[in-house]
């Protein structure tokens, strides 16, 4: 399996600037062709480092890499990490790689097209998150946790669906 820049400087994906700077100074010193003649390994792993580092080190190449995209052009899904894939930055990463090529060959103009999608995914982000949020303050202020202060709730039987009166509700009618 092949390791990514991360791995082979040893530093996390939310590494900062610093530690990575750090981290590729010391394999540097480690791996040097100099301190290491006639050693093949050595001189691979010092090559590993630079490329490593020459990525990471450039904020724009880091955000391509992190998306996927390889430092030769290429798409590895398999440094991707889904969890951490935020898809308004995938988006704009896309755009930037291939806008150039997609506005000739798209009716209309890609650019275009793409900046509206990217304003659908920030809306859509906002709407998730004051919804998320909204939930949270219903969820807190309920009286009663099995009803949801409805006063009903619904039995199921089968393919049947009945509402009953909630019997643990506070806030049921004496009746």
């Amino acid at each position: 399996m092949a390791t990514t820049h991360y791995q082979t400087l040893g530093v996390s994906r939310e590494a900062t600037p610093e530690e990575i700077k750090k981290a590729y100074r010391k394999m540097v010193v480690q791996y040097h062709p100099d301190k290491n003649p006639g050693d093949p390994t050595a001189e691979e792993r010092f090559k590993q480092a630079t490329l490593a580092y020459e990525v990471l080190s450039d904020p724009q190449k880091r955000q391509v890499y992190d998306c996927g995209f390889t430092s030769a052009g290429g798409f590895d899904p398999g440094q991707v990490d889904p969890s951490l894939l935020d898809p308004e930055k995938f988006v704009k990463t896309f755009v930037h790689l291939f806008s150039d090529y997609l506005d000739e060959h798209i009716p209309g103009g890609f650019r275009p097209r793409a900046n509206r999608v990217a304003e659908q995914l920030r809306k859509t982000k906002k709407k998730t998150k004051k919804r998320s949020t909204q939930r949270a303050a219903r969820k807190e202020s309920y009286n009663c946790d099995r009803c949801k202060d409805t006063g009903r709730v619904i039995l199921k039987q089968g393919g049947f669906k009945v509402f009953v009166t909630c019997r643990a509700c506070p806030t049921r009618k004496a009746g």
